[in-house]
């Protein structure tokens, strides 16, 4: 029985630390680049003017850089993800599931009783995920087949479909 517990705990462990590990290496070290973005989001939700910084820094340099970070991209919401980012946390959350299922397995012929239990709603999760997978790529490629864009007519020029009466009180 500790044995099990052991095992267990450690293949928790592996599974944190492997997440954590991968996670470090994606991100950036610099602690001052880091600091700069946190500062320049808690700007933005300052109620002082636009453009403005909300505080006067005083510093001993010439020039003084500014804590902004870039410009936020035109046509992108806050919060919404980029199609690559989409991807990756979708393979993140597969291998999560697959790694649940398999620790669960081991765990399952190891011990059985409880496992066994663990095991199945792992294999549920994991085999829902993949039909949801599986369903949106298929609506992707539906998509793809059934939406058709119109080409601009060539040499035409764009007019207005009405114009705008003038009121007397206009002038």
């Amino acid at each position: 029985m500790t044995l099990m517990v052991l095992f267990l705990l450690a293949a928790l462990w592996a599974v944190y630390l492997a997440s954590w590990f991968r996670g470090r290496s994606e991100r950036s070290v610099n602690s001052i680049s880091s600091f700069n973005k946190h500062l320049s989001v808690l700007e933005r939700t300052s109620p002082a003017r636009r453009g403005l910084p909300a505080v006067q820094t005083h510093t001993s340099r010439a020039t003084v850089t500014p804590l902004y970070g870039p410009a936020p991209v035109v046509g992108r919401r806050p919060g919404t993800m980029t199609v690559s980012e989409a991807r990756r946390r979708r393979r993140d959350v597969l291998f999560v599931l697959g790694g649940a299922a398999l620790v669960t397995l081991l765990l399952a012929v190891v011990a059985g009783g409880i496992f066994v239990w663990m095991q199945v709603l792992a294999d549920v999760l994991l085999l829902t995920y993949a039909g949801l997978l599986v369903r949106t790529q298929q609506l992707a490629a539906e998509r793809r087949t059934k939406v058709r864009y119109l080409a601009s007519p060539v040499g035409m020029a764009a007019e207005p479909a009405y114009y705008l009466p003038r009121s007397a009180s206009a002038n």
